[in-house]
């Protein structure tokens, strides 16, 4: 157990290794990719406004406001049929003609709209995206319009009523999302961390007395000095004396007089 705990500490301390060794490249990273998707999204983004109609699916049998339980009865069992209808390709095509949309084919105008039903009640909710909030609004509403007129129509009755129009969106509907942004950019922050983390896996190499104890269980006697270690020191020894500054690296032939 206690082998086990030593090992993982030991791995613990690498990985901190590593992240000390490239956590200003990932910071830079971080930076750049932040920055790099932001901008794009901003050149490329286009706004979109959503408009949202309600619908109350029940009939009014007497003109009162009386409502039986027969009517909740057919109106919770017609509600599905609802929300196929609304999107039928006649009433598309209805309310492509009446808002004189004559470049959107009925596929293109429906694949803009949404409809939903809260669960138990007899609500249902037209939402229409589009480019311009002007546009959703009147298309909504008028969609809202031409499906209600259609279904009390059909059916001889007023069974489905236009209860909430339309507002003007005063926001798009899908603004930029910063976290998306610092998340794609945090991955790619890790993604430099994990070549690091490969290039440390992937080499062998005998490079300090450490890895001599650590991979092959043996104590280092004594060491070599690199040659070319000392003739650096050596020669940054020099500047320093022969440049060195009187505060602090001796007095050499560049040295200040006080």
């Amino acid at each position: 157990m206690e082998e086990e705990k030593k090992h993982s500490e030991i791995g613990l301390a690498e990985l901190w290794n590593i992240f000390k060794r490239c956590w200003w490249l990932m910071l830079i990273v971080i930076v750049i990719v932040a920055s790099s998707v932001y901008i794009a999204l901003n050149v490329t983004h286009k706004d979109q406004y959503t408009a949202t109609i309600t619908i109350w699916a029940m009939r009014m049998p007497d003109g009162k406001g009386t409502v039986s339980t027969q009517d909740v009865s057919i109106a919770t069992y017609l509600i599905n049929d609802y929300m196929l209808l609304i999107k039928s390709d006649k009433i598309v095509d209805d309310v492509i003609r009446a808002q004189n949309l004559a470049n959107v084919s009925v596929k293109q105008l429906s694949s803009m709209a949404s409809v939903k039903n809260e669960m138990g009640t007899r609500v249902m909710y037209l939402s229409v995206t589009t480019g311009s909030p002007k546009s959703a609004q009147m298309i909504a509403n008028t969609w809202g319009t031409i499906f209600c007129d259609y279904i009390n129509e059909t059916m001889g009755e007023d069974m489905v009523k236009q209860v909430v129009d339309a507002s003007l969106p005063k926001a798009p509907s899908n603004p930029i999302s910063l976290l998306r942004v610092l998340l794609i950019a945090f991955v790619a922050g890790f993604a430099v961390y994990g070549l690091y983390f490969v290039r440390f896996i992937l080499d062998d190499k005998i490079s300090s007395p450490d890895d001599v104890e650590k991979h092959l269980g043996l104590n280092v006697l004594g060491s070599i000095p690199d040659k070319n270690s000392l003739r650096r020191r050596r020669n940054k020894e020099e500047y320093y004396y022969n440049y060195g500054s009187s505060y602090g690296y001796g007095r050499g032939r560049g040295a200040r007089k006080s």
